[in-house]
């Protein structure tokens, strides 16, 4: 063989080593993770933005998107009586970490280039967070960046590994919250951010974590247990059907921690994580590990929910007989509860048209309970239509509890 072919032969082995990856992994793998391109502090608003870009792209669930911009500020933390509750809210792709407030902690993760869905904020309104002043902190190899406000309970650390990682900890304790470092070993571990894929991990302490919520499912204890996978996707499945996705999608979870051996960390400290995405998703429960897997959107951690979406309703069905019905009746006289009915409720949603239509007609959907028309929420006049309805139902309330009806 020619000299000219071996160079040839010499220079595309090295081409090929230095793309090669484990074959154990390479043909599954979804994504290898995001670096570090640059950061931004900023000062004046107690917040940092970190550039990302991906290490390696594969095509398994198409390709990965190519920078991403990390932004993070305090997440929400409320206090309890007896033990620390707190509140954090993600978001993927550019990074960016914020105080907010003493007990709120943001981290907002989504694509530089491209405008991604997310719950639009006339419904779910967030803080808009202008950057003003900044001071930029070039990136040494493996030196970790860290951020925190004296008013704040946390410090966020960004560490420049490969892959990236980050980690919010209470200063009080030290205690770690919320920690996204990867284990080079497990490509599961990683940040993936893909146009139709998202996967985010956190690990856990191993014997000091119980996990609740993430709904909506029936399960047969309230605590998570590890091996678990939570698939949100609503359906209209009764929810005597144990472990499978029901009516709602609640990616929130409430972390109680067990004391630590130092003693730093009393029993019973708790904080909570919402992921703000209305998309579907599975959440693995590892039990030393919880990961998201998405289908698309952002990762983002917001405000609480509004007034109007927590309400009680009585089901019609599953009383065994006239002597039940009449009982839970009762109950509800006795706590000065109003019981009424939603004809009214129909008669004014047809008069305002707040109804979804299809072929220029309130569209009458059918559900297990039977028929029904959906208000379109997203209407400006379904919107006050739903207000002057929980007006309607307070009056009502009232006048019964005074006696007045």
């Amino acid at each position: 063989m020619s000299p000219y072919y071996l160079l040839l032969l010499f220079l595309y082995s090295i081409l090929l080593l230095g793309h090669w990856v484990p074959s154990s992994y390479a043909d599954d793998v979804v994504g290898y993770g995001y670096k570090i391109d640059s950061v931004t502090a900023d000062s004046v608003h107690n917040s940092l933005t970190a550039n990302l870009s991906f290490i390696n792209n594969t095509t398994v669930y198409r390709a990965d998107i190519q920078h991403l911009n990390f932004f993070g500020q305090n997440l929400r933390m409320t206090c309890l009586r007896l033990a620390y509750f707190q509140l954090f809210v993600l978001t993927c792709i550019a990074f960016v970490c914020s105080f907010e407030t003493e007990n709120r902690l943001r981290i907002r993760i989504t694509d530089s280039n491209n405008q991604r869905w997310e719950v639009p904020e006339d419904i779910i309104p967030r803080q808009n967070h202008s950057h003003t002043q900044k001071s930029y902190s070039p990136m040494q190899q493996e030196n970790p960046v860290n951020i925190s406000n004296p008013n704040s309970h946390f410090l966020f650390t960004l560490h420049n590994t490969t892959p990236f990682g980050s980690s919010i900890i209470r200063k009080s304790s030290g205690d770690v919250l919320f920690n996204t470092s990867p284990d080079a070993s497990n490509a599961s571990t990683f940040l993936v951010f893909k146009d139709q894929y998202i996967q985010l991990s956190s690990s856990l302490p191993i014997n000091r974590s119980s996990l609740y919520g993430l709904g909506e499912h029936t399960k047969n204890s309230f605590k998570l247990r590890s091996g678990q996978t939570l698939t949100m996707w609503n359906a209209d499945t009764p929810s005597s059907n144990v472990d499978v996705n029901l009516y709602g999608s609640h990616p929130f979870y409430i972390d109680v921690r067990s004391p630590s051996a130092d003693g730093k960390v009393p029993a019973g400290t708790t904080h909570g994580v919402l992921l703000l995405n209305s998309n579907g998703m599975d959440v693995i429960y590892g039990g030393d590990r919880l990961t998201y897997k998405v289908i698309v959107g952002v990762i983002d951690l917001p405000a609480p929910m509004q007034h109007w979406s927590f309400g009680f309703h009585q089901c019609r069905y599953g009383y065994a007989n006239v002597s039940d019905l009449e009982e839970v009746v009762a109950g509800y006289a006795k706590a000065g509860i109003a019981v009424n009915t939603t004809y009214d409720t129909y008669n004014r949603g047809m008069q305002a048209d707040v109804f979804i239509k299809r072929d220029g007609n309130p569209y009458l959907g059918k559900v297990w309970p039977g028929d029904l028309y959906i208000p379109d929420f997203l209407k400006p006049a379904g919107v006050e239509f739903w207000r002057n309805e929980i007006k309607y139902f307070e009056i009502f309330s009232l006048s019964m509890v005074f006696g007045l009806i």
